[in-house]
């Protein structure tokens, strides 16, 4: 009787606005809402993820201090911490040493390549560095230190144009068809830039008047847009460069990428989504799927804030597997999930991290926060699909069959294995709120619809309701035998 009695009532109040249902802050709506697809978990609590494939293991990099880095089996884990690949701060004296940024590790011709940035937010006083290892294994690493500087905080070189007017941060690199290493760096300021590298990457080739190309740029509109004398903001950084024949794509974060407060978090649209543009040459000029120039703002929006629950996904790379599968994989935050209505419950339960509080009639709000903030950034992964030339982010961990063999090894790894990422368990055995959050991650892929409006959603969320009322009068019955 007792169970009929929600099931009822939570019909019932699908039709009233007053007891709105909501999956995110209603700022964050946008009607692209379910335009992408979830993304696989990685099981890794990660910010600007790097991976490299390389004999049948996957290596993941994170900014941290003296740059932490793990392995697994497959993208979904379990990831065992190995190591850190610095033995403290960085030889470059600037601040931030301690914790590097955007780690970018690769491999060529048995030696180990991570690069990093130091830096601090908001700042243009900025380097670039490199370690090295023969082995990946822990203590084995070299730091070499800065490859390029910029700002006004010195550094050799840091005079030289383009640094006078960039930002030396996230850093990644592409060896293209002809074996050429390419740098690539930026954020903010005027966006991405790349340089070439030296054969054996650890300098910059002609280092006091580099073959600079200007990748990406956001031209406002006026005269703002004089590189020596910018004004406003270019929120466009963390690039990265991919190869499938016959086309160079230009990933990148485009947005504000962290620091979220949420009860006040910027209008929907303006946090971090992954973009991208293409080109026949490593150098560009990249077009979108529209033809705009990546130089005149544009690039593709390619996966972005969905389902009401999964923010701001940034930080991105691509890693292909051997049989010719690409993976775009990335950070992104994970919202709280809401009901709300009448706030008439005197009786509170706590299970887990899933909370309810409850009478026999109503519940008022079932809360599965992950969170937003810096360190709770979570690393996700999809197979890409390409059409036409153009890459599309699809569900599930299954690699599209009609993919090409990519023609040689790019950027990130070394893929010599038969290394597959068919697995997301995650790691260790999964816990029961683990089970509710994959519950309702498939109800919402299912079930997601457009709002409506700003403060409800529409019917086609009312599977979804009924779940939820189910499960609380589970927790409600498990609490009262207990």
């Amino acid at each position: 009787m007792l169970l009929s009695s929600f099931l009822a009532f939570g019909l019932l109040t699908l039709f009233d606005t007053s007891r709105s249902l909501h999956l995110a802050p209603r700022s964050t709506l946008t009607d692209r809402d379910d335009e992408y697809p979830l993304p696989n978990k990685g099981n890794l609590q990660i910010h600007d993820p790097n991976v490299l494939l390389y004999d049948h293991t996957f290596y993941a990099f994170k900014g941290a201090p003296s740059i932490q880095y793990f392995q697994a089996p497959s993208m979904g884990g379990p990831w065992t911490l190995v190591g850190k690949v610095l033995d403290g701060p960085s030889i470059i004296d600037k601040k931030g040493q301690t914790r590097p940024w955007a780690p970018t590790a690769i491999e060529l011709n048995g030696t180990f390549y991570c690069f990093y940035a130091i830096s601090q937010v908001g700042s243009q006083n900025s380097s670039i560095g490199v370690a090295t290892s023969h082995s990946i294994n822990p203590g084995s690493w070299t730091d070499h230190g800065a490859l390029i500087n910029t700002g006004t905080g010195g550094g050799d070189l840091s005079d030289v144009f383009p640094y006078t007017v960039s930002n030396a941060i996230d850093p990644s690199v592409i060896i293209d068809q002809d074996g050429k290493p390419w740098l690539a760096f930026g954020s903010f300021w005027t966006d991405i830039w790349q340089v070439p590298l030296t054969d054996n990457m650890l300098s910059i080739e002609n280092p006091s008047a580099p073959a600079a190309n200007h990748l990406t740029f956001i031209d406002l509109p006026g005269d703002n847009n004089d590189l020596t004398h910018l004004q406003g903001t270019r929120p466009e950084e963390g690039s990265w460069i991919s190869y499938r024949t016959p086309y160079y794509y230009l990933w990148f974060s485009h947005g504000r990428c962290c620091y979220f407060d949420p009860e006040k978090l910027p209008p929907a649209g303006q946090e971090y989504s992954i973009r991208m543009g293409r080109s026949l040459n490593v150098s560009g000029p990249y077009v979108d799927k529209d033809g705009q120039s990546l130089l005149e703002g544009g690039g593709q929006t390619v996966y972005g804030s969905n389902h009401d629950m999964v923010y701001a996904p940034g930080g991105l790379g691509v890693v292909t597997t051997d049989v010719g599968a690409d993976i775009l994989y990335f950070h992104y935050r994970m919202f709280s999930i809401h009901l709300s209505l009448p706030e008439n419950a005197p009786s509170h339960i706590a299970y887990r991290n899933i909370q309810a509080v409850v009478t026999d009639i109503w519940i008022f709000t079932v809360n599965m926060t992950v969170g937003l903030g810096f360190n709770q950034s979570l690393l996700g992964w999809n197979y890409l699909d390409y059409e036409d030339g153009w890459p599309t982010p699809i569900s599930g961990t299954e690699a599209p069959v009609s993919q090409p063999k990519k023609s040689t090894n790019q950027s990130s790894s070394a893929t010599t294995s038969n290394a597959q990422p068919t697995s997301t368990q995650p790691v260790g055995a999964q816990s029961s709120s683990g089970q509710a959050h994959s519950t309702i991650s498939s109800l919402a892929q299912t079930h997601s619809a457009k709002p409506s409006s700003v403060s409800t959603k529409s019917v086609d969320k009312s599977i979804l309701y009924v779940s939820f009322l189910a499960l609380a009068f589970l927790l409600h019955f498990a609490s009262a035998v207990s």
